[in-house]
């Protein structure tokens, strides 16, 4: 219900003394407050003030009818309700009225009670109607606004006819211009994506069939005008009938494309934070393991574009780099150094350019059969290795200076992100020093062989296991063995079965370390003799000093010595002798033995660091020695030094510290964690490090302490560049602030929740809203807020789509820090990491209790206006593009068509013919922007076939937009239709009488048009005072009221007299009168008169004096200032007077 409002009138007339009495009743009403006037030109602009609620006019006054002040305010714009109250009773006043665009038309006499109650009651409608009508085109257009805020639009869905329609922020939506667009469900589908489409349709239709009264739905949309992917919310609730049947549905769409892709954006970024972050925890346990994780890493990092040229530009290979042009676009310092060319001279250059350094001529190389389709078709290399698109070969040639030279040359095809080949490179190494070392350890190893093969004692060589490898000619002679058979076979066969365990385990004991000296074992020949040995031996082991590779031993027979004593003492010199020269050559050949396994634990050493070097050269490997003095220096270095720190490995090993390299903001956490750290213990460390160019890289810097065989302590371990990973820390560290800075500056509450269900995050917003801390909230906590009658549902809906993993949406009341519960609009998401893994949910809440309270007051409104146009005295109906679109049970009564029948039908179809719908609408467009409204009379075709007269107005919804439709009243007016033509019949057959009747007819037509008017004038004045008379408390002065009373009893007296000396008007003859005598008896007033007439005598109706009685009641009425009256007369030119 409206409140009750205050309502101010503004009442028009010219009788000062009804004026008085009619504000004395209209403000004993409540809510009504009266203003006056009696000059209809003042009123005018008092109307257009804007400050009135209603106005009531008398018809009938001197200046300005009320129909005349009707029709300028109309004119001027103004739609205030606007009420005829005047005497004259005449049926072509009132369709005048009406027509003109009055509200409601009341006529005076009767009882002055009821008559102004049935006034005030008809202005409390008509100003309420009018409030009412404002309520509502403000709500509807706060509606509007706050859909085009909110991007938020509506739409309604009539199941029994189809029609379907959109607000004006729908179709903004859906990039659709609302002028010419009939919508459709079917329509409506075209338009959303075609992978959401039977999403859409099966939400939709399943709600109905399932018995849901609602259903939210989130789609993508494809927009009309540009194609444009958007993202929207859907929520539409169903209407049933009494027997649960949908008959209609309303819904809202919400645009949520900015904050879906917000939202996508977010997600997008924190997924490949998370992945990066989770690349780089990969990398770090890589690391911890061993290098070969670490190889793979250095190949990925390799492909990097960005570091390629820096990469070749400091390997310790001469590199260089050809595209597929042919022509140079990389040439390394290492080939600079080798070709005494410098880069500048070399870059671009093609036509095999970079032969000529090298050859001294222009001609293909390795790289350039790489390149070519005819791959190593007349290819002068000697190919020793071909690993896929790779070629491997050495070369001998002349390098400048004339020093010949070995060069291995390895080339390989390069290929863009797109697989396809970008050029090719190719490393060139100078191998002419180990060239030179192969061919001496090949001397060498060719010297040992002949040696031990020649050699007289008998020599043999087994692996760990006891296997055979070497097996001497002396050996052959002594057990008679071929050495082509004892290769390859346990050494366990050499010795006889009767005292081989007790030989075996001697040689045990010599592989573990034991020396021998002068053992004596036996050995088991072919022919089955045993011959007495006596043996020593050596342990070859491997580059560590401790691996055991294989087991030297030679030996002598000593069978005839022992067989022979007496002969072996005799020759005793010559035995003597000879041992020496065997001992001799013993000590030479265990040098040749030393020096044969320190050059292979060298080339091993070499092979390993080699490997090492070049698995770790994103890298850089470092080994610091502890002196006696507790200073430490870096004794090795090596890896990718240069890159790292921007010193060379010399200029680094000159630093002998490491801790010169570091920021020294960092020094503390170095000395704590690295120098301090026990034996056999490890320590990982992020440090800053700063390069010789100053700029300033975060270093892993990992240490191992070591204790050495001789006491001295050693550290050894690795450093990397880890910035870009600190850098994208801090990326993902500034992206999960920017999440939070975006959460906590919008109006939306946002929330979060982890696999427990418990909430962990809620935004500023939120706690502002509650005025709760962020512990409070956390877990269960916000729920205390929540309404006890909502939390059930909520926490319910909340766990559905939880463990569904599926959005939801709700609407709670949740406790504001005022202690108000507010509604609360709360949308959720399910949240996934990278993986697609589920980790929780995210809500966005609204608060929309200004909004549900807008929809309640709209919906109240719009109850209100439906019972009003269900209960309207008139015909009422709705216009779409000159379609009807909604009726009242009136008009289908007047039209004799069913509403069914009605609506969806052209308005055109019930007139009588087109000619007349032509001719009804003619001018409408003028008369509108004029009046607001177009009223006309036009024949109206029923279902039946037969015609009625009927008066119809029509207004548009939106004046400045006829488009939105038209709204009409229809009165049937065949009745009053058939009385005026009677009338007019009459009228004719009057006109033919006489004059004398014609005559007659004017008389009574002008008597009826003053007399009877200023009687009901009068009366309405005499009964109203007499009424406040009689109502007056005993004792009250009632003398003014009784004298008002007789003062209008008088003037009816008068105006009676006059009706009945009118009938005689023009019965008596004319007759000679003088002026004085007239003005003399007409005067009954107390105003002096000044008569100027002389002795003027005129021919006039013997009525002449009635003439000047009622100039001198206007006089006194209308005249507020007059003090005196003259009367005075003038002759025209003609003599007329």
């Amino acid at each position: 219900m409206f409140p009750p409002a205050n309502h101010r009138i503004l009442y028009v007339d010219d009788e000062p003394a009804l004026l008085e009495i009619a504000k004395l009743f209209l403000e004993q009403t409540d809510g009504i407050s009266v203003d006056t006037t009696t000059d209809p030109l003042e009123a005018c602009e008092m109307i257009m003030t804007g400050q009135y609620d209603a106005v009531v006019s008398d018809y009938q006054m001197p200046e300005m009818d009320g129909i005349v002040l009707l029709k300028r305010i109309r004119e001027a714009g103004s739609l205030i309700p606007f009420i005829i109250f005047t005497g004259r009773g005449r049926e072509e006043v009132v369709i005048e009225a009406l027509n003109n665009g009055a509200d409601s038309y009341l006529q005076k006499g009767g009882d002055p009670r009821s008559q102004f109650a049935e006034l005030a009651n008809t202005i409390q409608q008509l100003a309420g109607k009018q409030e009412v009508e404002v309520a509502l085109r403000k709500s509807e257009e706060m509606l509007h606004r706050a859909e085009r805020l909110a991007h938020l639009g509506s739409w309604a869905l009539d199941r029994e006819t189809g029609h379907l329609t959109w607000s004006d922020e729908t179709y903004r939506i859906f990039g659709i211009d609302p002028e010419g667009t009939a919508m459709t469900y079917e329509a409506f589908l075209s338009m959303i994506h075609p992978a959401d489409r039977a999403l859409v349709d099966a939400a939709y239709s399943t709600s109905i069939t399932e018995g849901k009264d609602f259903y939210t739905v989130e789609h993508r949309i494809i927009r009309a005008d540009t194609g444009e992917v958007r993202y929207v919310v859907e929520r539409c609730e169903h209407t049933r009938d009494d027997s649960g049947q949908v008959f209609y549905s309303i819904g809202m769409v919400h645009d949520i494309t900015e904050r879906k892709l917000a939202q996508l954006e977010l997600l997008q970024r924190h997924e490949e934070l998370q992945a990066a972050y989770e690349q780089l925890t990969s990398i770090e346990e890589e690391l911890r393991t061993g290098f070969d994780d670490l190889a793979e890493s250095q190949h990925k990092l390799q492909e990097s574009e960005r570091k390629l040229a820096d990469i070749i530009d400091f390997l310790p290979d001469a590199t260089f780099v050809l595209d597929t042009g042919g022509r140079i676009i990389a040439w390394n310092r290492a080939i600079e150094r080798m070709t005494g060319i410098p880069k500048a001279k070399m870059l671009g250059r093609g036509d095999y350019a970079h032969a000529v350094p090298f050859y001294g001529e222009a001609r293909p190389i390795l790289i350039d059969h790489v390149l070519e389709s005819s791959g190593m078709k007349d290819c002068p290399y000697d190919i020793t290795t071909k690993n896929g698109e790779s070629l491997e070969g050495e070369t001998d040639l002349a390098r400048p200076g004339g020093r010949e030279a070995t060069l291995m040359v390895r080339a390989s095809p390069l290929y863009d992100r797109e697989g396809r080949c970008a050029g090719a490179i190719e490393i060139v190494r100078d191998i002419t020093v180990q060239k030179q070392a192969e061919a001496n350890l090949r001397e060498t190893k060719d010297y040992l062989e002949r040696l031990i093969d020649h050699a007289n004692a008998p020599i043999a060589v087994w692996n760990p296991d006891g296997t055979l490898t070497r097996f001497n000619k002396a050996f052959e002679r002594l057990t008679g063995i071929p050495a082509d058979e004892a290769i390859g076979q346990n050494h366990e066969f050499l010795f006889p079965v009767e005292s081989r365990d007790a030989s075996i385990e001697l040689i045990r004991r010599a592989m573990a370390g034991e020396f021998w000296e002068d053992m004596v074992i036996p050995i088991l020949c072919r022919s089955g003799e045993v011959r007495t040995v006596l043996w020593n031996s050596a342990n070859i082991t491997g580059s560590d000093g401790k691996t055991l590779i294989s087991t030297i031993v030679q030996g002598q027979d000593i069978t005839a010595r022992k067989q022979a004593a007496a002969e072996l003492q005799q020759k005793h010199e010559e035995l003597q002798t000879a041992y020496e020269q065997l001992t001799s050559i013993e000590e030479d050949l265990r040098k040749s033995f030393d020096d044969l396994a320190r050059s292979q634990r060298q080339l091993k050493e070499s092979e390993e660091l080699y490997r090492r070097i070049s698995e770790s050269m994103s890298d850089a490997v470092y080994v610091c020695d502890v002196r006696d003095t507790g200073e430490s220096a870096i004794s090795m270095v090596t890896g990718a030094v240069h890159e790292i720190t921007g010193y060379t490995t010399e200029e680094i090993l000159s630093m002998q510290c490491c801790r010169n390299l570091l920021h020294p903001d960092d020094l503390s956490v170095f000395e704590r964690e690295v120098l301090s750290l026990t034996p056999d213990k490890s320590t990982m460390i992020e440090v800053r490090m700063i390069r010789r160019d100053g700029l300033i890289r975060w270093i892993r810097f990992s240490a191992n302490h070591l204790t050495n065989p001789d006491g001295s302590i050693r550290f050894y371990g690795g450093w990397q560049d880890v910035t870009e990973r600190k850098m994208a820390e801090d990326a993902l560290r500034e992206s999960e602030q920017h999440f939070r800075t975006l959460a906590d500056g919008g109006k939306a509450m946002i929330r979060t929740c982890g696999m427990d269900l418990a909430c962990d995050y809620f935004n500023k917003p939120w706690l502002a809203f509650t005025g709760r801390t962020l512990e409070d909230e956390c877990g269960d906590g916000w729920t205390e807020g929540v309404h006890p009658a909502d939390l059930a549902g909520c926490i319910e809906t909340y766990t559905d789509s939880f463990f569904q993993r599926e959005p939801y949406s709700m609407v709670y009341r949740l406790r504001r820090h005022d202690g108000e519960y507010r509604w609360i609009l709360d949308d959720g998401s399910p949240r996934y990491d990278a993986n697609e893994n589920f980790i929780g949910f995210i809500g966005y809440c609204l608060d929309v209790t200004d909004m549900r309270e807008m929809k309640e007051a709209l919906q109240d409104t719009a109850e209100k206006m439906e019972s009003i146009f269900r209960a309207a005295p008139a015909g009422i109906g709705m216009l779409v593009d000159e379609t009807i679109t909604e009726v009242n049970d009136l008009l289908c009564e007047i039209t004799g068509y069913t509403r069914d029948e009605l609506i969806g039908r052209p308005f055109q179809q019930i007139y009588s013919g087109k000619t007349e719908y032509a001719a009804a609408y003619e001018g409408m467009d003028d008369q509108i922007k004029r009046a607001g409204k177009y009223m006309f009379e036009t024949r109206l075709m029923r279902k039946d076939g037969t015609s009625s007269d009927v008066q119809v107005a029509i207004t548009p919804i939106d004046p400045g937009d006829h488009s939105q439709g038209m709204a009409f009243t229809m009165l049937d007016i065949t009745e009053s239709k058939a009385m005026e033509q009677e009338i007019e019949y009459h009228s004719g057959e009057l006109l033919r009488q006489t004059n004398s009747l014609a005559v007659a007819n004017k008389k009574l037509n002008l008597m009826n048009s003053i007399t009877r008017h200023d009687v009901l004038n009068q009366l309405t004045i005499l009964l109203g005072n007499l009424w406040i008379a009689q109502e007056a408390e005993p004792g009250e002065d009632i003398g003014e009221y009784l004298a008002r009373v007789k003062n209008a009893a008088d003037k009816i007296q008068r105006q009676i007299e006059f009706t009945r000396d009118y009938t005689d008007l023009g019965v008596r003859s004319p007759e000679w009168q003088r002026i004085s005598s007239a003005i003399r008896s007409a005067a009954m007033h107390e105003l002096p008169i000044d008569d100027e007439s002389g002795d003027l005598a005129v021919y006039a109706d013997p009525m002449l004096s009635r003439v000047f009685a009622n100039l001198m009641d206007n006089t006194l009425r209308h005249g507020e200032s007059a003090t005196r009256i003259r009367v005075r007369y003038r002759l025209e030119e003609d003599g007329d007077l």
